[in-house]
């Protein structure tokens, strides 16, 4: 919506904000010099010298090494289960050993399998 001022209010608002900005631009322009004037530049200090060591480099042989981090786990996994009950009496390998399938690993303490043993040859014999 557009109002309709009479020209001669059209023109003293005209020449109002002309004015206004006018005097607030030669004012600006005017103090630039006296502000620019008062700063100096910031004056650049070289940091403080580092001390240094020089060598002088030689002919060597490197060797060369990998290191690697890992989780290691076997192919073939083992389940030991004795085939009678007992306490062990004897364990006749240690951790890391190799061992060959049938090998004596550990052995039961006779007081507890001897019962165990009789039985079973009393059955062979009775048959």
């Amino acid at each position: 919506m557009q109002y309709a001022y009479p020209t001669w209010l059209r023109i003293r608002l005209f020449h109002s904000h002309f004015a206004k900005s006018l005097a607030l631009l030669g004012c600006g322009l005017l103090a630039m010099p006296l502000v620019s004037c008062q700063q100096q530049p910031p004056q650049a200090t070289a940091p403080a010298p580092v001390p240094v060591r020089l060598k002088v480099l030689e002919k060597s042989d490197v060797a060369e090494s990998s290191e690697y981090v890992g989780r290691l786990e076997s192919v073939e996994r083992v389940e030991l289960r004795p085939e009678t009950q007992g306490r062990i009496a004897e364990v006749r390998v240690r951790a890391g050993d190799r061992v060959a399938q049938g090998a004596t690993i550990l052995t039961i303490q006779p007081a507890q399998t001897a019962p165990q043993l009789e039985g079973a040859q009393a059955g062979v014999s009775a048959a």
